[in-house]
């Protein structure tokens, strides 16, 4: 094997000379390996020494199969970050074979589609055939479901969705894919699903079948028997990838993937809805019909296939915000039952009524404290009023214009009759952190989620601490909330609560400097439809396709009046 081929045999050159990316000194790395750990010996931290090929700056390799590998790579003459898929030199070898290849990156390259992975350019370096696509910097499906995890039914169809919207997009233009599994299945910043290694599959060698089946979990039956493909197979492949996303399962399993392979042409498709009853029938019908083994019985068209999973899509965010109510109700009932139960015992507790508004303070100390509150009423699930949310609404479209003095106005003005020991100030700072993010001021979002979630005393309106505590989803977003108090207050709260729950944990990933893991939160939050009169919970919505992007630091300043 060539020394400077890795063990796949793909040869990369060596870089002799780079710059250290934190400290800019000029190092000489012509003895190391390519992607070998060196210490920078000016300033002491570990880097990764580079490779190239041709114009591309190899980073670091990002994972392999039997073709090739795929590298983080930057090219040189557009200075962009891009996924390089470099394949080995037998396919460049052979003219017809690499003929192919090229006609089918430029069938790729003409399919600009949200759900397709854009494939900028295709050629060949030391023998071996190469593209060159966009880079996805979000989730991928095949970790979302590792060790048996089970994908939320509501986000699986959402992903569903966008990648039978670019098969059907590619089916259009004359493509057929030929391996949907979920590591074909990638995730933009935003949570937007893609597809990636169109008609790869169809120039994978005899011995290699196993590796095109990959997983052999998701090959269509017409296809195990050789008789042939097209786009009802990859439909078949969707909906295998889908079942085994809500069941933790494979829908077929055996000892090796012939074994699997012959499962699934001997035994009945499980019902899906057996293996997880919280799916929604609409879903477990779809991915049925969708792994129908007759090509014939399956949708017959994208259109067909896209109008039922939306379908399917609505019932499960509908199921979804049913378990929520269902869940607050039944906690609601259960307080009730111990606030009978209790009341009397707890009478001589340090609960100490506030004079004006009727409110209770509550001390974590243990000690009682008397606060006068006579400011305008809040109710415990609108705390801020209309007023404050309309200045908030206003700060947010200062971030948008990048009008800093717009922002800081309306956070200040929106803060000015909160008082201090009110749940609504907890709130404000919870949602004016979001807007700090936004303003890349890590610093300062920080600071608002300590003093909500360090609030003490706090009024919360009806005489008790509701489930829907500011200072848990603060704690939350530090990375400090426990799980168990999470889980509790969820099934005991109001809808808005677990929405806003998203946004916490949009928080959270943001300050671990997690952007890809944090804007799937966002959107979701984003997504969500206010109920009547409660839109204070949404106002951060306009910035949530944009919370997690890198920008210009906004200089807010200090927004306390």
């Amino acid at each position: 094997m060539d020394p400077n081929a890795n063990t796949l045999g793909i040869f990369t050159e060596h870089v002799r000379q780079i710059g250290c990316p934190h400290c800019g000194a000029e190092l000489d790395v012509g003895d190391f390996e390519v992607f070998e750990n060196i210490v920078c010996p000016a300033c002491q931290k570990e880097i990764k020494v580079p490779g190239r090929l041709g114009s591309l700056i190899l980073i670091e390799e990002l994972g392999r199969g039997a073709m090739g590998c795929v590298y983080l790579a930057q090219d040189e003459t557009l200075n962009r970050l891009v996924a390089l898929k470099v394949m080995r030199r037998e396919y460049g070898d052979d003219p017809k074979m690499l003929e192919t290849l090229q006609k089918e990156a430029q069938a790729m390259a003409t399919l600009n589609h949200p759900n397709v992975v854009q494939v900028y350019s295709f050629g060949r370096e030391q023998h071996q055939p190469y593209f060159v696509m966009e880079l996805l910097q979000g989730e991928r499906l095949d970790e979302m479901m590792a060790d048996g995890g089970i994908v939320p039914e509501a986000r699986m169809m959402e992903i569903g969705l966008d990648v039978a919207k670019g098969l059907q997009a590619a089916h259009n233009a004359g493509l057929t894919h030929g391996d949907i599994k979920p590591a074909n299945i990638l995730m933009d910043q935003e949570g937007v699903g893609k597809v990636v290694d169109f008609g790869l599959a169809r120039f994978m060698e005899s011995g290699d079948e196993i590796e095109v089946w990959g997983t052999p979990y998701y090959i269509a039956p017409e296809k195990a028997r050789k008789k042939g493909e097209d786009s009802r197979s990859d439909q078949y492949s969707l909906g295998a990838t889908m079942f085994h996303a809500l069941a933790g399962k494979p829908p077929f399993d055996g000892a090796n993937p012939t074994k699997v392979v012959i499962a699934s042409l001997k035994q009945e498709t499980p019902n899906l809805i057996e293996i997880n009853p919280d799916v929604t029938p609409k879903t477990s019908a779809v991915i049925r019909r969708m792994m129908d083994k007759t090509p014939s019985r399956r949708y017959p068209t994208y259109a067909s296939l896209l109008a039922d999973m939306q379908l399917a899509l609505d019932a499960a965010r509908q199921a979804e915000e049913d378990r929520r109510r269902a869940g607050a109700t039944a906690g609601r009932e259960i307080q009730e039952k111990k606030k009978k139960v209790w009341l009397p015992a707890l009478a001589g507790f340090v609960l100490v009524m506030a004079v004006g508004a009727g409110a209770l303070v509550y001390m974590k100390s243990g000690q009682p404290v008397e606060v006068i509150y006579s400011g305008p009423d809040r109710q415990l699930h609108v705390p801020i009023l209309e007023a404050e949310e309309n200045q908030l609404r206003a700060a947010v479209q200062g971030l948008q214009r990048n009008n800093a003095g717009q922002t800081r106005n309306g956070l200040v003005n929106a803060a000015r009759e909160i008082p201090a020991e009110h749940a609504a100030k907890g709130w404000y700072q919870f949602l004016a952190a979001g807007m700090m993010i936004y303003a890349q001021q890590p610093d300062a979002a920080r600071a608002l989620l300590e003093a909500a979630a360090n609030q003490d005393p706090i009024i919360f309106d009806g005489g008790r601490v509701p489930a829907e505590d500011p200072r848990l989803l603060a704690q939350k977003a530090l990375g400090t909330a426990r799980s168990r108090d999470l889980t509790r207050a969820m099934r005991d709260a109001q809808p808005y609560y677990a929405h806003l729950l998203e946004l916490a944990a949009g928080y959270e990933f943001m300050l671990q400097g997690r952007a890809n893991d944090a804007a799937r939160h966002f959107r979701a939050y984003g997504e969500f439809t206010p109920s009547p009169g409660m839109g204070w919970p949404y106002v951060l919505q306009p910035l949530s396709r944009q919370l997690h992007s890198s920008r210009t630091p906004i200089e807010v300043g200090d927004i306390s009046e």
